[in-house]
Order: structure tokens, then C-alpha cells, then sequence
């Protein structure tokens, strides 16, 4: 089970392919496990609000006074979306 706050604990640590494929599991569980929880509990609100996040994440950056990331690899996290699609 999915503990309230560890998804924010987690995305804070991730480093590794591992880390991530955890984070991403962990995500599939709170889903399931607290449905209610979740603004965008379809795929359609979640990639909808994925990009608009991905569109206003300067802003974000800068509410909690940090810098814009400048290392984020934009393809490589296409390619994960589109793999998905059709990955078994």
C-alpha cells in the first residue's frame, strides 16, 4: 500500500531507471487504492492535465523558488508515452 506523502517522498529521489519504475508503479497503486484522491482519474484528464502542467511548469519552479530544470530529456519522455501505447 501506497502511504499518503511517499509519492512526493519518491519523486524527490529519483535518480535511477529503478527509481522511476518504481515511481510509476507506486502511481498505478495509489490509483487503485485512492481513487478519490485523484483530479484525473482517467487517461484522457491525466495526459489533458500532464500537458497543461508540462506547458505551465516555469511557473511552478518559480512558486517554490527553484530553478527551471535544465537537464529534462523531452524525447526520451515521449518515447516512454508512446511505447506504452502498444507495449505489452
Amino acid at each position: 500500500m501506497v502511504q499518503p506523502g511517499n509519492l512526493d517522498d519518491m519523486v524527490n529521489t529519483i535518480n535511477t531507471q529503478a527509481d522511476f519504475v518504481a515511481f510509476v508503479k507506486a502511481l498505478a497503486q495509489d490509483l487503485q487504492e485512492n481513487p478519490l484522491d485523484w483530479e484525473n482519474d482517467s487517461l484522457e484528464r491525466y495526459f489533458e492535465a500532464m500537458a497543461t502542467w508540462s506547458q505551465d511548469m516555469n511557473g511552478y519552479f518559480k512558486n517554490i523558488n527553484q530553478p527551471l530544470p535544465k537537464d529534462i530529456n523531452w524525447k526520451i519522455m515521449g518515447q516512454i508515452l508512446l511505447a506504452a501505447k502498444t507495449y505489452e
